[in-house]
């Protein structure tokens, strides 16, 4: 009785490491897939308006984002631009703490939250 308690055991700490790799990896896809669109966005509005919005209100009302799949530990995204250089940086966290950097379209992967995270 108890080597099939134990061999229970051990299935299901299989199956729960196996089910968090799963959802860390969706949350990964719908930040990279919110990335990608989010920078064809800023292109679009960059041909509108001749540069990158520099406000909230200079986003189009249907600006939308994956919802439950950005991490709460960090501010979870972050968007900066150079008025000057008229360039732009976006970076997300996910669910999984793995960060995506997007600098004037260009998605990077992989990037440590703590780089992306603004410290005061």
């Amino acid at each position: 009785m108890l080597i099939v308690i134990v061999v229970i055991a051990i299935l299901a700490v299989i199956t729960i490491v196996a089910y968090t790799g799963i959802q860390n990896r969706a949350s990964d896809s719908a930040v990279y897939s919110d990335a990608s669109s989010i920078a064809k966005k800023l292109a679009i509005i960059k041909v509108d308006l001749g540069r990158y919005p520099i406000s909230v209100a200079e986003f189009p009302a249907d600006f939308k984002i994956s919802k439950g799949t950005y991490s709460t530990a960090y501010n979870n995204m972050m968007y900066c631009v150079n008025r000057v250089t008229d360039r732009y940086a976006l970076g997300m966290i996910s669910k999984s703490s793995k960060g995506f950097l997007v600098v004037d379209g260009i998605i990077q992967q992989g990037v440590s939250p703590a780089s992306i995270q603004v410290t005061a």
